[in-house]
């Protein structure tokens, strides 16, 4: 699995440079908003019941929960649509295509259900084809359309075609047991039985992705086109290492981690360790984004997205210390102190996002304000990684 995740990633990063040459930052920042909203209401959609999947130990219960999340989620979309086709016809500053939103998070949240439950049942290979063949179609029917419409139409539907056809893989050999598994169940029946899940890992869910998505809705609102794009594109990089190397050190960690815990040990020396690695690693991110940045995006990506360079200049920091101590957060899942997490990371998120509203209210240069907003964060970063420490010592 984490071989084709990798290959996956690596589709996704080598087709970048293509996709800035055919669409252009203004275009890639009208999608940037789209994508902010689909992410968010992704999460949002399905209220994180697939994480229910893991507990399950007959492939019954597995099919059922899966079939459970889905139905919540065609639901909660049915009602998303309303409102945003609303929004799309009746005002004048919104496109045609934000009707699709709500559509779009439900292709972006089936994918992550049925993943819970195929990675439940060890069938790697499926979920492995899974990662290579949507990043192929993704990026693939963007270039085609976007040759042929140059507009972010092409870039919304190579997405949705991507995630569809990620969808059709997934569901190969399932549907018939989702269907049987199935549980004629009322939705405010689903919602009390689920409750637990809901009431934990949607805001936490939520919480995660509003980190980006919030960044992106904010300086699209202050500062205008075409800096969300300039801004998405540098995330694009910056989330590079961490999709790489962080999500699946995070799954080490947390194998060799859960195995100390079980037999009464400490293991912050696993943390220590690891933290030390992945910390060269940070400090070269930062030295080559602050001495190289809006060159190096400049060859890589095209002369405009030259200030997406700067843009990564100002966040590295902030993507560097969550590149490095993001693999040690199942700490708080072994000492059981999930709620205590979801209290740091809303305080982090009000804290953070209220201090970038007001600079950028203020007219404050977005450089200046983003440097400012990720030194904070990264700092919350540090201080999380010594709660990790503190709390893998007991």
């Amino acid at each position: 699995m984490a071989l084709s995740s990798v290959l996956g990633q690596l589709i996704t990063y080598s087709m970048m440079p293509v996709l800035t040459r055919i669409f252009n930052a203004e275009q890639f920042s009208l999608y940037a908003d789209f994508f902010a909203w689909v992410i968010t209401l992704s999460v949002l959609i399905t209220l994180r019941i697939e994480y229910a999947i893991p507990t399950k130990s007959s492939t019954i219960e597995q099919y059922a929960t899966t079939s459970d999340a889905l139905s919540i989620g065609v639901f909660n979309t049915a009602l998303l649509t309303i409102p945003f086709i609303l929004i799309a016809l009746f005002n004048v500053e919104s496109p045609w295509y934000y009707s699709l939103i709500p559509l779009a998070a439900l292709f972006s949240a089936i994918p992550q259900v049925l993943v819970f439950l195929l990675s439940k049942q060890l069938k790697t290979k499926q979920t492995g084809w899974y990662r290579i063949l949507n990043s192929l179609a993704v990026q693939f029917i963007s270039i085609a359309l976007g040759s042929l419409f140059h507009n972010v139409i092409g870039l919304i539907s190579g997405y949705l075609f991507g995630q569809l056809i990620g969808i059709m893989v997934l569901c190969k050999g399932n549907i018939q047991m989702l269907w049987k598994s199935r549980k004629k169940l009322l939705i405010r029946e689903l919602l009390h039985k689920y409750k637990d899940y809901i009431i934990f890992n949607t805001p936490l869910g939520i919480l995660e992705v509003l980190q980006t998505s919030t960044l992106v809705l904010i300086i699209g609102y202050f500062y205008g086109n075409p800096f969300p794009g300039y801004l998405y594109m540098a995330w694009r990089i910056l989330q590079a290492p961490i999709n790489l190397i962080s999500n699946n050190a995070y799954l080490i960690n947390y194998h060799y981690s859960s195995e100390a815990k079980n037999n009464s040990l400490p293991y912050s020396g696993i943390i220590t360790q690891q933290f030390k690695i992945l910390s060269i690693i940070a400090i070269l991110m930062v030295l080559v984004m602050w001495l190289f940045g809006p060159a190096l995006f400049a060859i890589i990506l095209g002369e405009d997205f030259k200030y997406s360079g700067h843009i990564a200049s100002a966040l590295v920091v902030m993507y560097a210390t969550q590149f490095a101590v993001s693999p040690f957060s199942y700490t708080a899942i072994l000492e059981n102190k999930q709620k205590e997490l979801l209290v740091r990371n809303l305080v982090q998120f009000t804290l953070s996002t209220t201090g970038l509203i007001i600079m950028s209210q203020q007219k404050m240069a977005i450089e200046n304000a983003l440097i400012l907003y990720g030194t904070f964060v990264a700092i919350i970063h540090l201080s999380n990684l010594y709660w990790y420490l503190k709390l893998s010592k007991t």
